[in-house]
């Protein structure tokens, strides 16, 4: 995807996936001084984690004492390669979901962990966004008809689990929308009160889009879900989909967005405990006048509202380059920085506690990922 594609208002789904794995040039934004500045010192031995697959495509966890020290892994296409698509939270905890691999806790990404499959579709298709509801686990996957390694179709656009993220069981079905069998989910997200979805049918030697809207999650899940499902116009869809200003977000994340002195466009994905995935709000460059298409490659981010142990509520919004916004308690906005990433890494989502803050990292050329894992620290060593 080129760069350029950052300006469709085409949802969340396409801003957050493949056009964060641009080559990493873009200006981050700077945060304004008046948020107190906490100095950090390098964290010790074993806080940086990697994902290494070997010849046979296992998984493994791995530690190591720097980034730096981490060995260079074959670059692949961002939707074959194992790397932190998501991320959720789980009656408070958080889990982060790993493409070919499944949902894991943040306990279970521990040195020489094993991360097995959790599903044959996991190997088949892309793990794309996570959604919580009524208790359960909903993962859209689909694959890629440029990059599938495989000519193995896939009708199914939804996994289901449970808490336990022991059994994975397909849970929608493109032909119970009345789709052709090809088309596959490229976004699904919650816009006020409704559901809106995009599919893409590649036929080989034609391809079609198809936009739907409907009342529930629970109802793209039916066998009769084509009852219960709306057609779009392609205008209709981003216009419902296009990403609302930041000044809607939550006030103590709205606060945290207001330090930043952003000039390009930054779209914010933001996590609640009582949301059902992740949603996108854009705070627009300061000056959209003037430069050129290069210089204002938009930058992506992630920020969380969560609750303490106590059930005060306090707010985090990581930047790609390891700035970390924090509002505890309402006590007021501090920044602490993580530390520097090698050129063309950057961080991504990432869950904080009381105590600690865990962000996953990448390596990106293009569309293309190479060496992907996360970093650990507890809070009181960035102070």
């Amino acid at each position: 995807m080129r760069k350029s594609m950052l300006a469709l208002p085409i949802a969340a789904a396409l801003v957050f996936s493949a056009c964060t794995k641009q080559k990493t040039e873009t200006e981050v934004p700077q945060v304004q001084e008046s948020a107190s500045a906490v100095p950090v010192e390098s964290p010790s031995i074993n806080h940086w984690k990697y994902f290494f697959v070997d010849g046979n495509g296992s998984v493994q966890v791995k530690d190591a004492d720097a980034v730096s020290e981490i060995p260079a892994a074959v670059f692949k296409p961002w939707t074959e390669a194992v790397r932190i698509a998501d991320f959720g939270l789980n009656h408070g905890d958080a889990v982060f979901l790993i493409n070919k691999c499944g949902l894991y806790p943040i306990a279970g990404l521990q040195p020489d962990a094993q991360l097995s499959a959790g599903h044959g579709l996991f190997s088949q298709a892309t793990a794309g966004d996570l959604y919580t509801i009524e208790g359960q686990f909903f993962i859209r996957i689909y694959q890629n008809s440029i990059f599938l390694s495989n000519d193995t179709e896939n009708p199914h656009f939804l996994l289901r689990t449970d808490s336990g993220f022991k059994t994975y069981t397909p849970a929608a079905d493109v032909m119970h929308l009345h789709l052709p069998k090809e088309a596959q989910c490229k976004s699904l997200e919650q816009v006020g009160s409704q559901w809106y979805a995009s599919f893409k049918a590649d036929k080989g030697t034609d391809i079609s889009f198809f936009y739907v809207k409907c009342n529930t999650f629970t109802a793209l899940t039916q066998d009769d879900a084509y009852k219960h499902i709306e057609q779009l116009s392609a205008e209709e869809f981003r216009a419902a989909c296009e990403p609302p200003y930041y000044n809607r977000m939550p006030d103590m994340l709205k606060e945290l967005a207001d330090t930043i002195e952003n000039n390009t466009d930054l779209y914010l994905k933001v996590f609640t405990e009582d949301s059902a995935h992740g949603n996108v709000f854009l705070k627009p460059a300061r000056n959209q006048a003037g430069g050129n298409l290069e210089e204002k490659i938009s930058v992506n981010a992630y920020a969380i509202r969560y609750s303490q142990r106590d059930g005060t509520q306090s707010a985090a919004l990581l930047l790609p380059d390891g700035t970390l916004l924090v509002n505890i308690n309402g006590s007021g906005i501090k920044k602490m920085q993580l530390p520097s990433l090698p050129e063309n890494f950057s961080y991504t989502a990432f869950a904080i506690s009381d105590t600690a803050v865990t962000a996953a990292w990448e390596e990106a050329a293009f569309y293309e990922v190479g060496r992907t894992g996360i970093f650990t620290a507890e809070l009181s060593e960035l102070l």
